[in-house]
């Protein structure tokens, strides 16, 4: 089995509004994402798929969503304290923890890509030792 992967970078502030602990304050991170595909070799090439068309998607539906935003889940509190203050926020149905996101990013990649190639393994880096990782375990 063939797998190809390929790394982007962007920058997001959030914070967890029901937790306690310092998460639960305004912070930022430099997430690392690594995003692996796997598949047959398409037809007529010596590649599963050219890395530009998995670039092209993964920055569409994920990169300029999450890029210098900030994250929060969508509730009363937050609401209250960020809908008026002029921020970018991405307002989602859940915490933007590592763990939810990449769960959303799975979801967001995996409806564009190519019928011959599915996901395999996504990695998604908040600090330099600190990861979740999700495998496709078919």
């Amino acid at each position: 089995m063939l797998s190809i992967t390929k790394r982007f970078e962007f920058e997001m502030a959030h914070l967890l509004s029901d937790y306690k602990g310092k998460c639960s304050f305004l912070h930022g991170h430099s997430y690392k994402l690594e995003v692996s595909i796997t598949g047959e070799l398409a037809e007529g090439t010596d590649m599963l798929v050219d890395f530009n068309v998995i670039k092209e998607l993964v920055e569409k539906e994920v990169i300029i969503l999450l890029d210098h935003r900030l994250v929060l889940k969508d509730n009363h509190q937050n609401i209250k304290r960020f809908a008026i203050s002029g921020e970018d926020v991405l307002w989602l149905p859940f915490e933007p923890t590592a763990e939810r996101l990449i769960l959303w990013i799975k979801e967001k990649i995996a409806i564009g890509l190519p019928k011959n190639i599915e996901l395999y393994r996504l990695k998604l880096s908040e600090t330099n030792t600190c990861f979740v990782e999700w495998i496709n375990d078919r």
